[in-house]
């Protein structure tokens, strides 16, 4: 249980501590891309303007590796002829891509040329007629950009991973306390229900070597009530020395067991008892499913769920059990028709010591102590298994048992 709990806090702090890191490294992602691709616009504006432009004087001013940091302009007249204005270190093929690139249908845009990343910006609203294009080698801002990238990328995963070891310290210093409480409670039951297992057995063995034969009729039915109430101790006892076992991880002996005949063998023992009650029992068994399960704890969860199908189903009603195979699992239906569970309640059946129909005054619950679903509960978890209950609250009640293959 504290395991799942803890795996459960670790995975939702983790995904917490990713989501905000995540989406802070990423802001900060797209503000320095968005400042750098402002200032490259801007720079194109400065050029197309004409105030303060970046371009070389001369092509002695023009550096060898196609002046990186610096603008070219490109003229277009109205009669289609070009005029190139710092671009006289190009060759002439370099040229013909760079024209190509910048005067389709975009006003703006980007291109690589070779190891170089160009960005270009038109305009065409001169009162001479003439399209201006900027044209901005834009390397040294994508290399910065770029080892940007990388070592907010490594930032990231770093943070990942300090992410993910803090929610393993926070989630082992939140949950340890309550696991060292849960344990010192089931250690308290555990040694309490040994200590009372013992009188009441002794009770139970002076009680059944008593000779009663001199006794009066009410001094055999005060006997007689001491005998049920230790039966009913007892079995309280042994419910709880149960759960506190399945609440501390018991080994689980697993092996390939064929649930089919299991159930359809502990049907066969309760024909009698509905027969007696007037309950029919309709079966619904899909023949030779196997499943890999504790054989002992899986028998016990099909008795726990008939034991509670059969004390609450009304005189005359019905019991069903369908156990089928799908794709990858195996399903388990128990259902009977009596009072049902209210929705309020459904929530509360597997609680220890809840009892959905406290209204009864019967032998039958009184023999209940609200124990036996939790420890249905504890075995389909302990089994890999899921359950869960559905009622209309008045008509009928069904119990689902899913495990996974």
């Amino acid at each position: 249980m504290f395991k799942k709990l803890r795996k459960r806090l670790i995975l939702t702090l983790s995904m917490i501590g990713v989501a905000i890191c995540t989406v802070l490294f990423a802001a900060l992602y797209i503000v320095n891309y968005s400042n750098a691709m402002r200032a490259i616009d801007m720079i194109l504006t400065v050029a197309l303007s004409g105030e303060g432009q970046r371009l070389p004087d001369s092509a002695a001013a023009i550096p060898n590796d196609k002046i990186q940091g610096y603008c070219f302009l490109i003229e277009i007249t109205s009669d289609g002829n070009y005029n190139l204005k710092g671009m006289e270190n190009f060759s002439e093929d370099e040229i013909d891509v760079i024209i190509q690139s910048v005067t389709g249908n975009k006003s703006k845009g980007n291109f690589d040329l070779g190891e170089s990343v160009l960005y270009f910006k038109r305009a065409n609203d001169y009162a001479d007629g003439i399209t201006r294009i900027a044209v901005f080698n834009a390397t040294v801002y994508h290399g910065t950009i770029n080892t940007f990238s990388f070592t907010m990328v490594l930032s990231l995963i770093i943070s990942y991973v300090l992410v993910i070891i803090a929610a393993v310290l926070i989630s082992d210093h939140i949950v340890s306390p309550t696991e060292n409480a849960w344990q010192k409670q089931n250690e308290l039951i555990t040694n309490a229900s040994h200590e009372l297992k013992t009188p009441i057995t002794v009770i139970d063995t002076n009680i059944a070597a008593l000779d009663t034969s001199s006794f009066s009729e009410q001094d055999k039915r005060f006997l007689g009530n001491i005998e049920y109430q230790t039966v009913r101790m007892n079995k309280l006892i042994c419910e709880m020395l149960e759960l506190a076992r399945l609440d501390n991880s018991p080994v689980i002996n697993k092996s390939e067991v064929n649930v089919s005949r299991s159930i359809s063998g502990i049907l066969l023992g309760y024909e009698a008892a509905m027969f007696e009650k007037s309950v029919r029992l309709e079966d619904h068994i899909q023949p030779d499913i196997t499943l890999t399960t504790d054989s002992y704890l899986f028998e016990k969860l099909v008795y726990i769920l008939l034991d509670n199908a059969f004390k609450y189903t009304n005189k005359n009603g019905k019991i069903s059990v369908l156990l089928e195979k799908h794709k990858k699992s195996v399903v388990l239906k128990v259902s009977n028709s009596g009072g049902g569970i209210s929705s309020d309640m459904l929530d509360k059946v597997f609680e220890r010591f809840y009892r959905a129909d406290k209204s009864h005054s019967g032998k039958n619950n009184e023999t209940s102590f609200g124990l036996g679903l939790s420890i249905a509960k504890s075995i389909t978890e302990n089994l890999g298994g899921s359950i869960k209950v559905e009622s209309d609250g008045a008509t009928f009640t069904c119990f689902t048992i899913t495990f996974k293959q």
